[in-house]
């Protein structure tokens, strides 16, 4: 078995260098950007969870709904929420249920009406899977997000907050333990909640500016009541 030399070893790190090295060089100053960026994200996230206010929900986030999209979505949402005994319940507006029916409509158009979208069929028929397959996931999907949107309650009274999704999930978290609130810039806002727990709430809601009003109340006392804790 043939040694490996000095010079084969230097030989090979010259070679690694001169193919890697200018990659690295033109990639550096992006990923020092990014840093950067990364960095002043998490800043403001934690500035705003110092403060008590409503910051960046995450540090990378999705595109944001398009203005149009937008305004249509916000229809409704200045009333005040439903009153159920001692609980306020938060639906989605009237904007963003018609926001996500015409949405449906205008994808369910696209794949299952020839004559609204022309070309469609001859690009269903050049994929790998048969259209039928590929329609029963669109149909799903739609579905999906029709039934998400319809679906999307919020309860909350002094003690708990109580978020419902789909139908079947629930769960509820005491503003006790509020510790952080987030804006996604999209569809919802999140609430971080002691010691995990993660509630989010359809930001294009009846209801919704007084909701945000009362947990960011809910979430000053706890930071003033963290603070004499802390104190003592």
């Amino acid at each position: 078995m043939p040694l490996v030399t000095l010079d084969a070893i230097i030989h090979l790190i010259g070679t690694t260098l001169a193919r890697y090295l200018p990659m690295v060089i033109l990639l550096a100053p992006f990923a020092y950007l990014a840093f950067r960026w990364v960095k002043r994200r998490r800043d403001e996230i934690a500035r705003h969870a110092k403060a008590g206010t409503i910051g960046p929900a995450f540090v990378v986030e999705g595109a944001t709904m398009p203005l149009h999209f937008d305004l249509l979505a916000r229809v409704g949402t200045s009333g005040g929420a439903e009153q159920a005994l001692q609980e306020k319940v938060l639906r989605p507006s009237v904007g963003v249920r018609l926001l996500i029916l015409v949405i449906s409509a205008l994808v369910l158009g696209q794949f299952f009406l020839p004559r609204f979208a022309q070309g469609m069929d001859e690009a269903l028929a050049e994929l790998p899977v048969s259209p039928l397959v590929v329609q029963g996931l669109v149909l799903l999907a739609v579905a999906n997000g029709v039934i998400y949107i319809f679906s999307c309650e919020a309860r909350y009274d002094i003690s708990v907050l109580i978020v419902s999704r789909m139908l079947v999930f629930r769960r509820e978290f005491l503003w006790k333990n509020l510790e952080r609130i987030g804006d996604d810039g999209r569809y919802e806002l999140v609430l971080i909640f002691r010691p995990g727990g993660k509630a989010k709430v359809l930001r294009y809601s009846q209801g919704i500016r007084d909701f945000k009003d009362y947990a960011l109340k809910r979430l000053q006392e706890n930071k003033v009541t963290d603070a004499r804790t802390a104190r003592s």
